[in-house]
């Protein structure tokens, strides 16, 4: 059982256009698009992506698998649901049975995005799980200020974007 996050190509964008990451630092209110793989024991999670797979909203999904850990920390046995319901996009039901975590696509309850039969409760280990999205967290950091001096500071701060917590 295993579990990866991986990503590339990121890419501040302003309201609609994609901008530099000098302007994302003078801007201030920036998102970051880009390719995202998140894989359940070597399956990858299906339609992340907006308009193709490189294209996946940072803001969202890393506000989102920091909820996942949060959420599912809190109890031995417990589900939350990922909605996004934005331009027929799934959903991500995730749910933890004592020290396991399972993935699967279903319908979306406040869009249109349909279930999909061949990613159905594929199983992870959640302390895999919460190990992965932390050193995602610090992978994308680092990243982030590589491709532009404190541009991960700046942006965690505008959107509220915090590394889980978990206690």
């Amino acid at each position: 059982m295993s579990v990866r996050i991986e990503f590339s190509k990121l890419q501040p964008s302003g309201f609609e256009d994609v901008i530099s990451w000098d302007e994302a630092a003078r801007y201030g209110d920036f998102h970051i698009h880009g390719y995202l793989r998140i894989e359940f024991n070597d399956r990858p999670v299906p339609g992340l992506g907006h308009f193709s797979e490189e294209d996946v909203c940072f803001d969202f999904w890393t506000h989102e698998l920091s909820r996942v850990v949060q959420q599912l920390s809190l109890f031995p046995v417990g589900s939350y649901t990922v909605d996004e319901g934005e331009q027929g996009h799934s959903a991500y039901s995730f749910a933890r049975n004592q020290q396991y975590l399972s993935l699967s696509v279903v319908s979306s309850e406040i869009g249109e995005g349909p279930s999909n039969p061949n990613y159905q409760q594929v199983t992870v280990k959640f302390e895999d799980f919460i190990k992965e999205v932390e050193q995602f967290f610090q992978r994308l950091r680092e990243e982030l200020n590589k491709l532009h001096s404190g541009a991960y500071e700046k942006w965690e701060g505008k959107h509220n974007i915090k590394p889980f917590i978990v206690s």
